[in-house]
């Protein structure tokens, strides 16, 4: 009986970790982030030649990155090739000369600084399905890339861009900014906060990750919270 029952209780876990993570996948599968041949986002101009949605990004072994088991293996653009946001009334503008190279904008920015987005030279791991050297999302020719005409390409360039790569101290001594608990930077317009990550060998980064969500869509484009009202935007700073 013991047996039977901590079989059913392990099949009830299994069934629920399976439902949360098919919930998952299709919350990325609907939006411009899936790069798959099942894709059928008008944006895209070729098909990848696999049906996997994951593959692009990351890998469940032997990754490029063991955070978060990152799958290409180099960044379009090295660290220092690009120009970061900077102003005089910024506390910390030290990387505006370039990320540091342990940056995680550096993973989105290894597609949206115009690149390529899938080849062998790009992605560690190939599929077992198919390569996903065709991928396209309106560029032509050998880049495969992000075409210069739309807005997901961003470039190289980001000084018309929000400020990224820079470290945000705690509340009282950062510009009007919201307080900083642990690794999250919050003002009261917002419930849960915005994470902040590590860079530099040091932590509480303000980085991509920390206004977008790369796998939820449901704020347009990738927001962790509606901008209605300037909400993402008061969501850090203290006006």
């Amino acid at each position: 009986m013991k047996r039977v029952l901590s079989l059913v209780a392990a099949l009830a876990v299994s069934t629920v970790a399976t439902a949360a993570f098919a919930a998952g996948s299709s919350t990325i599968a609907g939006t411009k982030h899936n790069l798959s041949l099942g894709s059928t986002a008008s944006y895209k101009v070729g098909a990848g030649g696999t049906g996997q949605i994951c593959i692009f990004c990351h890998t469940p072994h032997n990754a490029a990155q063991n955070v978060p088991l990152w799958n290409r293996t180099a960044n379009g653009t090295a660290a220092g090739g690009f120009t970061l946001y900077s102003s005089v009334t910024m506390v910390n503008s030290k990387h505006a000369t370039g990320f540091t190279t342990d940056s995680i904008s550096l993973f989105c920015m290894s597609c949206h600084d115009g690149s390529a987005l899938g080849g062998t030279t790009m992605i560690k791991n190939q599929p077992a399905d198919g390569t996903s050297t065709d991928v396209s999302l309106g560029g032509t020719g050998a880049s495969e890339g992000i075409a210069s005409g739309r807005a997901a390409n961003l470039g190289t360039d980001l000084r018309s861009s929000h400020p990224i790569n820079f470290r945000v101290l705690q509340s009282g001594t950062s510009n009007g900014l919201g307080d900083v608990t642990g690794n999250i930077l919050k003002t009261s317009t917002v419930s849960g906060g915005f994470p902040l990550f590590a860079s530099g060998g040091q932590d509480k980064y303000l980085e991509c990750g920390s206004c977008h969500a790369v796998h939820d869509n449901t704020n347009i484009p990738f927001l962790r919270t509606t901008n209605d009202g300037s909400k993402l935007c008061l969501g850090c700073h203290v006006k």
